[in-house]
């Protein structure tokens, strides 16, 4: 359920660790890309890519670094870069 809409989506879009209550936010890329990574550092790994303007869920947040998820996929990305 969503708001007033009822309705069914791939597991592999949801992250286990949400319940569809936290905040959101919406990536300012600047027009690029925002790289979800594994652990909050530029030194680890790209996960996938986040496109800009997707929304995304906050799970956490930590200094510079928040944790997200993003189609089913959770990692970290730098704050600056949410809205």
């Amino acid at each position: 359920r969503y708001q007033a809409l009822e309705g069914y989506a791939g597991a592999a879009y949801l992250c286990a660790s949400t319940d569809n209550t936290g905040p959101v936010a919406r990536v300012d890329a600047e027009g690029g890309v925002l790289n979800l990574r594994a652990k909050p550092s530029l030194n680890a790994v790209i996960l996938l890519r986040i496109p800009d303007q997707a929304t995304v869920d906050i799970l956490k947040e930590e200094n510079a670094w928040a944790k997200v998820c993003y189609q089913g996929t959770e990692g970290y990305v730098l704050r600056q870069f949410l809205q």
